[in-house]
């Protein structure tokens, strides 16, 4: 898309150049062939992605059901002295809590992955066939988002497990209360309990607040290099434009678009 949007540039600026030797008829044939390019393309995006989603989700959803089922055995092989010890809320809240986690890991993350792997070697085939010095100047924010994830994402995962142990402990005691709700309510200790269910879910609440400032660094950095690499690509293209070290100007639309198209697939996939 982004080779074909760049070859459209280039016949816009030759038609409209001072001077030029395209006629109206060949201009209009040109534009008229890269825009039945691009429609081709976007059908072409649209069964293949639809195939590729339809076909990853249920991967997806048959794994979460294998885990369900292996966790569900494994339980029931544990002696009765091991199963006593665990709440019943617990075990449900578990293996509902991982099995989602991994299908929506499996239905999103990991298609996004290999969609944004294929996409970066393309990418990079194209750019260095084009030219490598820009190529390497549109990657400089590559390094940047790597490291400043790298650094944000343990406390992140911290804070996610903290408030999943808040979870845990709140369906513990919920299915303990509604297992026994005769005796709650023979002994008058409705009140109690909500409140000690409530102080769970209010440190639940508590610890997801602290993680929202991790998540806004998340995204200012991802923001910042996106934009800031935009913008310098283009300026580099430009002044080596001008300087004659690139003739095709719309190898510069080709070096932004597809250095942004690139960061968001990245950004995506985190």
């Amino acid at each position: 898309m982004n080779i074909v949007f760049g070859q459209l540039v280039n016949q816009f600026t030759d038609y409209f150049l001072p001077g030029t030797t395209v006629t109206k008829h060949e201009f209009q044939s040109a534009v008229n062939k890269q825009a039945l390019y691009i429609v081709y393309l976007f059908i072409a995006k649209f069964f293949l992605s639809y195939i590729s989603m339809i076909t990853v989700r249920i991967s997806g959803l048959r794994m979460s059901a294998a885990l369900r089922l292996a966790y569900l055995r494994a339980t029931f092989a544990q002696p009765v002295s091991v199963i006593d010890t665990v709440s019943p809320g617990k075990v449900s809240t578990r293996i509902t809590t991982s099995s989602n986690t991994i299908q929506l890991a499996i239905s999103q993350q990991f298609a996004m992955f290999f969609q944004s792997l294929a996409f970066t070697i393309a990418l990079y085939v194209v750019a260095f066939v084009k030219g490598w010095l820009l190529t390497l100047i549109a990657s400089i924010s590559l390094p940047f988002i790597v490291i400043t994830y790298g650094l944000l994402l343990p406390p992140l995962l911290k804070r996610h497990k903290i408030t999943e142990e808040y979870h845990d402990q709140a369906s513990a005691l919920a299915y303990e209360i509604f297992s026994s709700i005769r005796i709650v309510v023979a002994f008058g200790a409705e009140d109690k309990l909500a409140k000690q269910h409530a102080v769970f879910l209010d440190g639940a609440r508590k610890n997801g607040a602290k993680a929202a400032p991790i998540m806004g660094l998340f995204m200012a950095p991802s923001m910042m290099a996106m934009y800031g690499t935009y913008g310098l690509t283009f300026w580099f293209g430009v002044r080596q434009y001008s300087r004659g070290k690139i003739t095709d100007v719309g190898d510069i639309v080709v070096y932004v678009d597809t250095v942004l198209s690139n960061l968001q697939l990245v950004l995506r996939s985190k």
